[in-house]
């Protein structure tokens, strides 16, 4: 029992926002329970008293959010002007978020140019990442044609290969084409 009083007293204590709004009737009845020794009642007023330390900062949280803060223009220019300097290739990027303020909202205390930093390389990779399946599509694409040159059975085997493939990973350096052609032989067994 001690151990519930210490902590609640603690908690109370060390949460600045508890500290100026808790309902002093909680932790009132908390003493109270304390002192008769009662173990349902001070576990009912710790649970109240938890849910009025709840309450204060959820209100508390939601006055917080509504004063959010924007980034000036000022803030904006000259996050935009660093991040073309050092990175000298961010120009068509800055083109396509021109006038979109929305995207320039701070996050988690960052700086402009951090915050704009972070979307630069969020498109960036997207950009890798497109280009990248592209480039798979059509190693894919080739390997494939390739495969029903060598072997026109191919499209026999194909529902078979489409099974196999999940249970049979591509291995480590082994190239996309030699790789359908193991599964092909595979598959050809069954």
């Amino acid at each position: 029992m001690r151990r519930i009083f210490l902590s609640l007293v603690t908690l109370v204590v060390l949460a600045p926002i508890a500290q100026a709004q808790v309902d002093t009737s909680a932790t009132d009845s908390v003493l109270r329970a304390y002192a008769m020794g009662n173990r349902t009642a001070t576990a009912n007023a710790n649970n109240q008293a938890s849910r009025d330390l709840l309450q204060r900062q959820a209100e508390l949280l939601k006055a917080q959010a509504l004063q959010v803060r924007t980034y000036t223009q000022q803030e904006i220019q000259d996050a935009a002007t660093l991040l073309l300097q050092r990175h000298p290739d961010s120009g068509e990027f800055l083109k396509s978020i021109d006038g979109k303020t929305p995207l320039l909202m701070p996050m988690k205390d960052l700086s402009a140019y951090d915050s704009m930093l972070a979307l630069y390389t969020l498109s960036k990779k997207k950009l890798v990442e497109a280009e990248r399946e592209r480039e798979n599509a059509e190693e894919a694409s080739k390997a494939v044609q390739q495969l029903q040159k060598n072997h026109p059975d191919f499209a026999q085997c194909a529902p078979t290969i489409v099974k196999l493939l999940p249970v049979f990973p591509q291995r480590t350096g082994e190239s996309l084409l030699v790789y359908l052609e193991r599964i092909y032989r595979m598959a050809k067994e069954e």
